[in-house]
């Protein structure tokens, strides 16, 4: 094949969700410094309008339902084929499930050289019966139509062979794994702009004395918020002075309990913030940070709250035992065990040399998925897939 060199090629990155911008967030604008010319492709928003200007790269937005919708997603197909056939495209990297059915389906259909699929963890775990065969199923196909797979954990890659959706050495992933990598600058405990902590912990009316259990996420069922609030619950009544702060929005899809939603609504020992903008600014509240998922295609948060130096217990589940070096950082417990979460927070709270070990342990296991590492293993990727097609990029060698 005769060896093709391109000035500046067009790197397409989509998304389903607007609020999915986070995933690639100064990603882009690294591409760019390196010889790319990237553009983003999301559902409207102002999240990814946003990102695009400060990244000052081109933005397209094309409506894409997360759910199952024959006809929008039809359109949004077409609109897909129309785009990629106007720009042409070197490479087109899809993440989440329903853009990078649509996105490797509109690719191939547009003869893109490098289709490169990044799966950011298997929604079918929360699934059963005819639904998760269907997701399964979806999985295939966009495999099938990609050229290239990105795992954004080991263990996402693991269940992806186990369930004959990814050939054994079909896959890639980045570093030790993680999405997008971690901001080390951002999450910073030796930031001189953070948030004084102990005006803070008085503006949500925290005492010095009070020991504070974390959460960050959305507030849905397979986050483990129902165990979490459990463990909580039952916790409290052996450590008076002990509160869970819960940071992130309570959301519709896969809802909680209701008698989880009334317990975080009434108990004064609960603290729910919602979404905050600066979340960084809270994880040095806590002594403790809880993630009880179960599953996830890597958790981020869980690196964030351990470049701050707070410890974590987790889940051993896929994406989230990635996150944690159980024994060191962190510790891991069986997924849905009550008992097992309480006991994990029990001794932290009760061990203090315990706690103190793993907080100083905690930013050297976070420094090894700065964010850096893992844009540079993408870049790697994107030559080399670029070469095997054919297209060299000029200035790269």
């Amino acid at each position: 094949m005769a060896r093709c060199i391109i000035r500046r090629p067009l790197l397409v990155t989509a998304i389903t969700s607007p609020l999915s911008a986070t995933l690639v967030r100064g990603q882009l604008q690294f591409m760019k410094a390196n010889g790319f010319r990237p553009m983003l492709v999301s559902s409207p928003g102002e999240n990814v309008r946003a990102l695009a200007a400060t990244e000052g790269i081109d933005l397209v937005e094309i409506p894409m339902a997360r759910t199952p919708h024959p006809f929008k997603d039809l359109v949004s197909l077409i609109r897909l084929i129309h785009l990629f056939l106007r720009v042409r495209p070197e490479i087109v990297n899809a993440g989440t499930p329903k853009a990078g059915l649509l996105c490797m389906l509109a690719a191939a259909a547009t003869s893109v050289r490098v289709r490169i699929y990044t799966i950011r963890g298997f929604r079918h775990e929360s699934m059963t019966g005819w639904r998760r065969r269907l997701m399964v199923g979806v999985e295939r196909l966009t495999c099938l139509a990609s050229n290239r797979v990105v795992c954004v954990s080991r263990s996402v890659a693991d269940l992806g062979v186990r369930e004959s959706i990814l050939e054994p050495n079909g896959f890639h992933v980045l570093g030790l794994g993680s999405s997008n990598g971690i901001d080390l600058e951002r999450f910073n405990p030796q930031r001189k702009d953070l948030m004084d902590r102990d005006d803070l912990r008085a503006t949500l009316g925290l005492s010095p004395q009070d020991r504070v259990i974390g959460f960050v996420g959305r507030i849905i069922r397979r986050k483990g918020v129902d165990e979490l609030v459990a463990a909580f619950t039952r916790l409290k009544s052996r450590h008076p002075g002990v509160k869970l702060l819960i940071v992130g929005p309570l959301e519709n899809e896969q809802p909680i309990s209701a008698w989880t939603r009334q317990r975080i609504n009434l108990d004064d020992d609960i603290l729910h913030l919602g979404y905050v903008q600066g979340v960084e600014h809270y994880y040095p509240l806590m002594d403790l940070f809880v993630l009880p998922a179960y599953w996830e295609g890597f958790g981020n948060v869980l690196l964030e709250a351990a470049a701050m130096g707070v410890p974590t217990v987790a889940c051993d589940a896929t994406g989230c035992r990635d996150a944690v070096s159980d024994g060191v950082s962190g510790t891991l417990v069986p997924v849905q065990d009550v008992e097992a979460l309480e006991q994990a927070m029990c001794r932290y709270l009760e061990d203090d040399a315990l706690r103190a070990g793993h907080a100083r342990n905690a930013p050297l296991w976070a420094a090894r998925f700065g964010n850096v590492a893992i844009w540079s293993g993408l870049l790697e990727l994107y030559r080399a897939s670029l070469e095997d097609a054919g297209l060299g990029v000029a200035g790269a060698e």
